[in-house]
Formats: structure tokens, sequence, C-alpha cells
């Protein structure tokens, strides 16, 4: 299960009845990890965020896809076949931009 919610300054101040209700369904032994979401600013920062977006629609997707599979299919449906190392900063803000919206209309998955 994932979860995004806003924290400032050790609070909880945006989506706290999402993570409260997430909470109250659970029963068991987790591991919680926390991601700190923010924007890319190089091309390898854009890179690492495209990889981490795809490994998330592998795992949650249920795609029947491969990590490479899925890579190479968003490059043929959203960069014509290229190679995405061809992608500037703003390249890469489009197509993860495109690739959220080609995974949730492809696999029904929302990164």
């Amino acid at each position: 299960m994932k979860i995004k919610i806003k924290v400032e300054k050790g609070k909880i101040v945006a989506n706290r009845e999402g993570f409260v209700q997430a909470i109250n369904n659970l029963d068991g032994l987790f591991m919680v990890t926390f991601t700190k979401l923010m924007k890319p600013k190089s091309i390898d920062e854009w890179r690492k965020h495209y990889f981490f977006l795809r490994d998330i629609l592998f795992e949650d997707g249920e795609t029947g896809y491969t990590k490479n599979e899925l890579h190479e299919l968003a490059k043929e449906h959203l960069f014509d076949g290229r190679s995405t190392t061809e992608l500037t900063e703003d390249g890469w803000e489009e197509f993860i931009k495109d690739y959220k919206i080609w995974a949730f209309s492809e696999f029904n998955c929302f990164l």
C-alpha cells in the first residue's frame, strides 16, 4: 500500500485522514518506509526518478512485463523507440508526465 502525505515540522498537514484510514485497516507486523517526493533538478535525478516510477509500475501494476520490457514499451509508445539518454531536463520532465498518464491508461496504475 502506498499513500501520499505532506508533513511540515513533524506534523501531517495534508491527507491525514487517508493516512489514519490506511492504518486503521491494517493488522500485523509492517515495515514502513518514507520516500521524500520532490521535483528532480538534474538529468541524473530525473533518470533515477523515472526508474523509481518504472519499478513501482513493475511491482504494483500487475503488467506481466519485466522491468526492461516496461522500459522498452514506454520508449516505444512515448519516445518513438529512441533512447532516453537523448532527453534533456525538460525532456525528462515531459517524458515522465506522459509516462504517468500512459501507466494509468495502459495498466490502471496511478503513479
